[in-house]
């Protein structure tokens, strides 16, 4: 019995483990979605300056 209830709780900390590393790269790939939408940002900004600096008018 005891052997199972030992079982049982190491099977708990590794779900527990496997949910913290899901939340860590969750938050990891959150941070990287966002620096990824400020650089697309950025760089259609940086187009549209050009764009309008090469415009005739």
């Amino acid at each position: 019995m005891l052997d199972l209830l030992h079982c049982n709780f190491s099977n708990v900390s590794v779900v527990i483990e496997s949910l913290c590393d899901v939340t860590v790269n969750l938050a990891r790939l959150n941070d990287l979605s966002q620096s990824v939408a400020t650089a697309g940002i950025a760089s259609i900004s940086r187009a549209n300056r050009l764009a309008i600096g090469n415009c005739p008018w």
